[in-house]
């Protein structure tokens, strides 16, 4: 019988959060979920499958309805969220569709005790250690119990507001346009200049209400007022549908700028998309 079922330890993530850890390996990468520290059989049985394995990202796993949820210390980064969805895809984990990276805040603890579990140290090669810092190796350790009952840190549901959320993912969209922009016109070409003006003219016809509606269901949830929170539940969910629709309508031209010849980082569709729809699932 294995040590370790990912798709086992998955299913049982509640509301309480459990500790994960995301570990890349030289073959496959694999996410361990638990109450406590893996234990030599289970790192065996990773290091068996995976290859030499290091940490990459650890923290928090727990579950606001049916979004799965990790938490972590660090910002997320788009790639920790496709690494960990394929992951939970290819082994069949429940709510593998639809799960979020959170940034927890600087008083939250990003790990929960538990009553096993065991010590192995694993090659890190200059990831995060599981015990805490950076570098060298890590050391899996036993959590350190009492009799009192097993504490577990306060999980803000919502460590990141949705406005700050939105505004991190269209910051970083918008930084690309800007830079494509400068190019184009460095060029001195007619045409790029041409290029330049329908660049700046998608970036301007953004919608521009999702900042204030955003913030106004941050707002209404801090109140706890019902009608509140629906009323601004259902406009922040307009201005998301309305910036979906921007999206699609101006597919052809916002790809001609993802794929621009001119060495500029453009990334708009996807990871706007990817935003407007966790945002969107987060109001649930």
């Amino acid at each position: 019988m294995a040590a370790y079922e990912l798709k086992k330890s998955i299913a049982k993530v509640g509301k309480s959060p459990s500790n994960f850890a995301l570990y890349k390996g030289e073959d496959t990468d694999q996410i361990v979920v638990g109450s406590s520290a893996p234990t030599p059989a289970v790192i065996k049985e990773i290091t068996k499958e995976c290859g030499k394995v290091k940490v990459a990202l650890k923290g928090l796993c727990f579950r606001e309805g049916d979004l799965l949820v990790f938490a972590t210390k660090l910002a997320p980064a788009p790639q920790w969220k496709m690494q960990l969805a394929k992951i939970l895809k290819e082994r069949k984990c429940q709510g593998a569709s639809n799960i979020e990276l959170r940034q927890l805040g600087p008083d939250d603890a990003d790990s929960v005790e538990g009553e096993e579990g065991g010590e192995e140290e694993v090659e890190e090669g200059g990831g995060e250690k599981m015990g805490g810092g950076k570098g060298g190796t890590a050391t899996l350790t036993k959590p350190t119990t009492t009799k009192s009952a097993t504490t577990k840190p306060a999980v803000t549901k919502q460590a990141v507001p949705l406005a700050a959320q939105w505004n991190a993912a269209r910051d970083a969209a918008m930084k690309g346009v800007t830079q494509l922009i400068a190019k184009l016109q460095a060029t001195g070409d007619p045409e790029a200049a041409k290029a330049s003006k329908i660049v700046q003219q998608i970036a301007a016809g953004f919608p521009a209400g999702l900042d204030a509606a955003f913030a106004g269901y941050d707002k209404a949830k801090a109140s706890k007022d019902p009608k509140q929170i629906a009323a601004a539940q259902a406009q922040a969910k307009a201005q998301a549908d309305s910036c979906l629709g921007y999206l699609n309508a101006n597919q052809k031209v916002i790809g001609l700028c993802e794929a621009n010849p001119f060495g500029a980082s453009v990334a708009i569709s996807k990871p706007l998309a990817e935003a407007l729809n966790a945002i969107t699932a987060r109001m649930r």
